[in-house]
């Protein structure tokens, strides 16, 4: 079975290994680069400060060029956001839904070979190529974005501002929750291209809930409130899921009401609108409201959204099984 699962699904897993070959050429080529740039700032920063800056602003020119540049755009950050639901087309839905539509699965069940047996050797050896494939993936982009906080703290570290999907550990819950959505479509469906078509719908509709309506909540956010004109401190990195001008009881200020305070500056404000501004500002108590997650529950809201893609991959597999064994064998 695991050879004939190899000969079945061995051009999907040879286009897995060749996507990550391409990962690995251009993190491990750069990253190198990075890495040993910045061992040579470390090493020359004790006695020459000015040499060391100059040294820094150079490495950090070179990592934004890198960023910034289409191919690096495409690979590393757009391909990322993709790779876990094309995972769930081209190699779940088809895997048990050509199966069905040709009619092979009854010579193989007919050459002593149980259906559960069958089943679980297919998946089982399918789900460990995904993990091995996006757990090699993640560990490229995590050694990758490493070096780059000790240069430019606030440029690529993994964190809520940026690759919150693409880049952290979630990536391989989403790959395995397409993968098996793709099984199970193929199973009900028995027909290849309206599984494909199913598990894009569904994947795309699930994260679009999780990502707007559930993530922000997993943990109760907090919450910072200070006067209009004070700038709120908010760790860098730290996810803003709202900005909003409030008066004294919290309700958010309308613009029209906004304007009874703004229209007592003029273009170029003198210091007496300004003095009348902030005044006005103070007897109706309008406030800045920030709500935010910060920086540091990065991880924490990682491992509960794996949890929950986990779980409805682990509730799909179930589900497969037992839509095999009451529906496929008793048709």
């Amino acid at each position: 079975m695991i050879w004939l699962t190899w000969r079945q699904h061995r051009i999907e897993i040879l286009i897995i290994g060749i996507i990550l070959l391409l990962f690995a050429g251009v993190l491990v080529a750069t990253g190198a680069n990075i890495a040993s740039e910045s061992q040579n700032i470390s090493a020359n920063c004790v006695s020459q400060q000015s040499a060391c800056l100059q040294a820094q602003g150079a490495l950090a020119n070179y990592i934004s060029r890198i960023m910034e540049s289409s191919a690096f755009y495409g690979l590393c950050i757009i391909l990322p956001l993709v790779l876990p639901v094309l995972a769930g087309i081209f190699i779940g839905a088809p895997a048990v839904a050509r199966e069905f539509e040709q009619g092979t699965y009854r010579l193989i069940w007919t050459q002593g070979i149980a259906w559960n047996r069958w089943l679980l050797i297919k998946i089982g050896m399918l789900i460990c190529v995904i993990l091995c494939a996006f757990g090699t993936l993640f560990g490229l982009f995590s050694w990758w974005s490493s070096f780059i906080p000790t240069v430019m703290p606030r440029a690529l570290n993994i964190d809520f501002s940026n690759h919150f999907d693409g880049w952290g550990v979630v990536t391989i819950a989403y790959a395995l929750f397409a993968f098996l959505l793709g099984i199970f479509t193929g199973t009900v469906m028995r027909k290849t291209l309206p599984a494909m078509a199913i598990t894009l719908v569904v994947f795309v509709l699930v994260r679009i809930l999780i990502v707007n309506f559930w993530r922000p909540y997993y943990i109760p956010p907090l919450v910072v409130t200070t006067t209009e004109n004070t700038s709120p401190q908010i760790p860098v990195g730290s996810w803003i899921l709202s900005e909003d001008i409030v008066n004294q009881e919290g309700q958010p200020v309308t613009i029209d009401a906004q304007q009874i305070c703004n229209g007592l500056l003029s273009s170029i404000p003198t210091s007496t609108e300004t003095a009348q501004y902030e005044r006005c500002i103070i007897n109706h108590g309008f406030q800045n409201k920030t709500v935010y997650q910060p920086a540091d529950r990065f991880w924490l809201l990682q491992g509960i959204e794996s949890s929950i893609y986990l779980l409805l991959a682990a509730m799909l597999f179930a589900l497969t099984f037992f839509w095999t064994k009451y529906r496929v064998l008793r048709t």
